[in-house]
């Protein structure tokens, strides 16, 4: 009996870190490639538009833990199939209160299939997260 409890915790413990490492992952179904990860930094404002700006068609940007500070509106356009994820959204923050340009918080135009995930967006001058003539662009969680 005591090898069969041995057994299946030992199973239950494996099964826990695979949901972990799949949580935490950029998307494990994608090759390394596809997702560009950037953790919080002291000055993360240049380095995040010129990810959104440069990155390719089909990937994914991953934020780390941490809160982001911006002056101005993140801006993304032409792109399509991206992802920008979070760690959560009680974890990654991208804070706007020391803007000074731009309206918005993150502006998302000319753009199709974009998901914004697991982060929060906080005191932008105007709309926190705006699409415009983009299509099916999702916000979640």
């Amino acid at each position: 009996m005591r090898n069969r409890n041995t057994i299946f915790q030992n199973a239950c413990t494996v099964v826990i870190v695979l949901i972990m490492l799949i949580l935490t992952a950029c998307d494990l179904s994608k090759d390394e490639d596809s997702c560009l990860y950037l953790p919080c930094s002291d000055d993360p404002e240049q380095e995040i538009q010129e990810a959104l700006i440069n990155i390719e068609d089909g990937r994914e940007i991953a934020l780390g833990e941490g809160t982001f500070d911006f002056s101005r509106t993140l801006t993304m356009e032409g792109k399509s199939g991206m992802t920008i994820q979070g760690r959560g959204r009680d974890k990654t923050f991208l804070s706007f209160r020391n803007q000074i340009s731009g309206g918005d918080g993150l502006l998302i135009s000319n753009s199709e299939n974009i998901v914004v995930r697991d982060l929060t967006i906080l005191d932008a001058r105007g709309t926190p997260s705006k699409s415009k003539t983009a299509r099916v662009s999702c916000f979640m969680r």
